[in-house]
Protein backbone atom coordinates (compact mmCIF):
# COMPACT_ATOMS: atom_id res chain seq x y z
CA UNK A 1 0.00 0.00 0.00
CA UNK A 2 2.19 2.65 -1.17
CA UNK A 3 4.85 2.81 0.81
CA UNK A 4 3.49 1.10 3.77
CA UNK A 5 3.96 -2.79 4.40
CA UNK A 6 1.62 -4.92 6.68
CA UNK A 7 2.14 -8.60 6.99
CA UNK A 8 2.26 -11.76 9.02
CA UNK A 9 5.64 -13.61 10.23
CA UNK A 10 5.91 -16.75 12.45
CA UNK A 11 9.54 -18.74 13.59
CA UNK A 12 10.19 -21.35 15.48
CA UNK A 13 13.55 -21.44 17.30
CA UNK A 14 15.60 -24.58 19.16
CA UNK A 15 16.90 -23.12 22.55
CA UNK A 16 19.35 -23.80 25.40
CA UNK A 17 19.12 -20.29 26.95
CA UNK A 18 19.52 -20.13 30.30
CA UNK A 19 19.56 -17.93 33.34
CA UNK A 20 19.76 -18.21 36.97
CA UNK A 21 19.10 -16.16 40.23
CA UNK A 22 19.11 -16.86 43.98
CA UNK A 23 15.17 -15.84 45.80
CA UNK A 24 14.12 -13.78 48.45
CA UNK A 25 14.56 -17.27 51.32
CA UNK A 26 17.98 -17.87 49.29
CA UNK A 27 16.83 -20.51 46.93
CA UNK A 28 18.70 -20.98 43.96
CA UNK A 29 16.62 -21.15 40.58
CA UNK A 30 17.76 -22.00 36.75
CA UNK A 31 15.19 -21.52 34.00
CA UNK A 32 16.13 -22.90 30.62
CA UNK A 33 14.06 -22.20 27.17
CA UNK A 34 14.26 -25.72 25.17
CA UNK A 35 12.72 -23.85 22.60
CA UNK A 36 10.45 -20.88 21.54
CA UNK A 37 8.38 -19.45 18.73
CA UNK A 38 6.36 -16.23 17.80
CA UNK A 39 3.61 -15.55 15.77
CA UNK A 40 3.19 -11.83 15.09
CA UNK A 41 1.93 -8.92 12.69
CA UNK A 42 4.45 -6.99 11.06
CA UNK A 43 4.22 -3.37 10.25
CA UNK A 44 6.72 -0.73 8.03
CA UNK A 45 7.20 2.00 6.03
CA UNK A 46 9.38 1.47 2.57
CA UNK A 47 11.89 4.13 2.80
CA UNK A 48 14.42 3.64 -0.64
CA UNK A 49 15.80 0.14 -0.43
CA UNK A 50 14.89 -0.38 3.11
CA UNK A 51 11.97 -1.64 5.27
CA UNK A 52 11.76 0.13 9.08
CA UNK A 53 9.23 -2.05 10.77
CA UNK A 54 7.80 -2.60 14.22
CA UNK A 55 6.73 -6.05 15.23
CA UNK A 56 4.52 -7.66 17.90
CA UNK A 57 2.47 -10.59 18.85
CA UNK A 58 2.24 -14.01 20.43
CA UNK A 59 5.20 -15.50 22.05
CA UNK A 60 5.51 -19.16 22.85
CA UNK A 61 7.86 -21.87 24.60
CA UNK A 62 8.91 -24.75 26.44
CA UNK A 63 10.51 -23.86 29.58
CA UNK A 64 12.39 -26.17 32.24
CA UNK A 65 13.29 -24.89 35.99
CA UNK A 66 15.46 -26.47 38.66
CA UNK A 67 15.24 -25.13 41.87
CA UNK A 68 17.77 -25.74 44.40
CA UNK A 69 18.35 -24.96 48.45
CA UNK A 70 21.02 -22.87 49.20
CA UNK A 71 23.97 -24.09 48.68
CA UNK A 72 22.41 -27.74 47.44
CA UNK A 73 23.67 -29.99 44.88
CA UNK A 74 20.48 -31.72 44.22
CA UNK A 75 17.70 -29.70 43.10
CA UNK A 76 14.05 -29.76 45.46
CA UNK A 77 12.18 -29.19 42.21
CA UNK A 78 12.19 -29.74 38.58
CA UNK A 79 9.44 -28.77 36.14
CA UNK A 80 8.85 -28.19 32.40
CA UNK A 81 6.21 -26.72 31.09
CA UNK A 82 5.27 -24.68 28.32
CA UNK A 83 4.44 -21.01 28.18
CA UNK A 84 2.78 -18.15 26.13
CA UNK A 85 3.03 -14.78 26.10
CA UNK A 86 4.16 -11.64 23.89
CA UNK A 87 6.80 -10.23 22.49
CA UNK A 88 7.14 -6.81 20.91
CA UNK A 89 10.27 -4.82 18.47
CA UNK A 90 11.56 -2.99 15.66
CA UNK A 91 13.76 -3.68 12.65
CA UNK A 92 15.30 -2.50 9.49
CA UNK A 93 15.34 -4.81 6.30
CA UNK A 94 17.40 -3.69 3.59
CA UNK A 95 17.11 -4.74 -0.16
CA UNK A 96 20.64 -5.76 -1.93
CA UNK A 97 19.42 -6.76 -4.62
CA UNK A 98 15.23 -7.32 -6.12
CA UNK A 99 15.60 -11.13 -4.37
CA UNK A 100 18.33 -10.77 -1.46
CA UNK A 101 17.80 -8.83 1.74
CA UNK A 102 19.27 -8.20 5.31
CA UNK A 103 17.83 -7.47 8.29
CA UNK A 104 19.19 -6.29 12.12
CA UNK A 105 15.74 -6.54 14.88
CA UNK A 106 15.90 -5.99 17.96
CA UNK A 107 12.60 -7.95 20.53
CA UNK A 108 11.33 -8.16 23.83
CA UNK A 109 9.73 -11.34 24.95
CA UNK A 110 7.34 -11.79 28.66
CA UNK A 111 6.36 -15.19 28.96
CA UNK A 112 4.87 -14.31 32.30
CA UNK A 113 6.42 -16.59 35.46
CA UNK A 114 7.27 -19.82 36.91
CA UNK A 115 6.37 -20.30 40.67
CA UNK A 116 8.51 -23.10 42.62
CA UNK A 117 7.59 -24.76 45.85
CA UNK A 118 8.30 -27.01 48.35
CA UNK A 119 6.47 -27.61 51.05
CA UNK A 120 8.77 -29.42 53.03
CA UNK A 121 11.44 -26.39 53.01
CA UNK A 122 8.52 -24.14 53.25
CA UNK A 123 10.05 -22.06 50.33
CA UNK A 124 7.98 -20.32 47.61
CA UNK A 125 9.59 -17.98 44.59
CA UNK A 126 8.94 -16.77 41.59
CA UNK A 127 10.81 -16.15 38.29
CA UNK A 128 9.60 -13.76 35.58
CA UNK A 129 10.76 -15.27 32.05
CA UNK A 130 11.60 -12.55 29.92
CA UNK A 131 14.67 -11.89 27.47
CA UNK A 132 15.75 -9.05 25.30
CA UNK A 133 17.30 -10.24 21.57
CA UNK A 134 18.93 -8.82 18.55
CA UNK A 135 18.53 -10.58 15.34
CA UNK A 136 20.15 -10.87 12.12
CA UNK A 137 18.76 -12.04 8.96
CA UNK A 138 19.24 -12.65 5.65
CA UNK A 139 16.23 -13.76 2.75
CA UNK A 140 16.85 -15.42 -0.51
CA UNK A 141 13.24 -14.76 -2.88
CA UNK A 142 12.85 -17.49 -5.26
Amino acid sequence: MNRLVVGVETDLESGGISGSGTGSTGGIHTTTLDWSGSLRGRVGVVAGSSLLYLTGGLAYASVSSEQYQAKSLTPFSIDSQRKAGWTAGAGIEHALASNLTVRMEYRYTDLGEITYYSPTLAMRETSEITSHAVRGGISFKF
